[in-house]
């Protein structure tokens, strides 16, 4: 009859060979427990010490460094599931496309048909423009300074122009009180 032993964590009564060895002596918890354990103790100790988590990181980019330099099967599987990643990507994408240019041309035809809808719409345009024009953000931004989002400006350029249109409002608000 083989020797048995309960686990102290899952309170199971385990064959002594699923208790590994240390140092001589028996472990008091199963291995897969101990296992769970030691993967808990990891997760919370790489979500608590930031310092670790570079140490892990850097301890990752290293190895698939030197991995990639000399495991050609590893170098290939590498390749393989970056060609993979690449051709998913562009699949999405299309799909997207595809779907973004039926809802629009969807919107589109209801835009024209529907007297109750265009109402709405124009309404909700109307209320995110005036909410855009009193917060400021980028898209009125743009509109004031006669670009589109195609061709960008550099973020100081827009932020310049969000400062000075602040400052050109709190002037309006000073004159009108005087007034």
């Amino acid at each position: 009859m083989t020797e048995t032993r309960v686990c102290n964590k899952c309170q199971q009564d385990k064959p002594i060979e699923e208790f590994k060895l240390n140092r001589g002596w028996r472990m008091h918890r199963c291995s897969k427990c101990f296992l769970s354990h030691q993967r808990e103790k990891w997760r919370k100790r790489y979500r608590q010490n930031e310092e670790f988590r570079k140490k892990v990181k850097r301890a990752s980019v290293a190895w698939r460094a030197s991995r990639l330099k000399t495991d050609d099967e590893f170098r290939r599987r590498i390749n393989h599931q970056a060609a993979a990643l690449e051709r998913r990507r562009k699949t999405n994408d299309a799909y997207r496309r595809r779907v973004n240019e039926r809802a629009a041309e969807r919107n589109r035809i209801r835009l024209k048909t529907d007297d109750e809808y265009r109402t709405r719409r124009n309404q909700a345009n109307a209320k995110r423009i005036r909410a855009s024009v009193k917060n400021l953000d980028e898209r009125y931004i743009y509109k004031v300074l006669g670009g589109t989002r195609a061709n960008p400006y550099p973020a100081e350029i827009i932020e310049a122009k969000r400062l000075q249109l602040r400052i050109k409002r709190l002037l309006e608000d000073r004159h009108e009180k005087h007034n």
